[in-house]
């Protein structure tokens, strides 16, 4: 998530970890890049 490598797949994402807004950048492999927004 953010570029950053997650240790737990499982482990939900922390709340300081959130872009602006609510967003998650999630990239899977080299070029899967994807947006999600978390409403809490």
């Amino acid at each position: 998530m953010n570029n950053v490598r997650a240790a737990d797949a499982d482990q939900p994402p922390a709340s300081d970890s959130l872009l602006f807004g609510g967003w998650l950048v999630v990239r899977r492999g080299r070029k899967s890049v994807a947006g999600v927004r978390v409403k809490r």
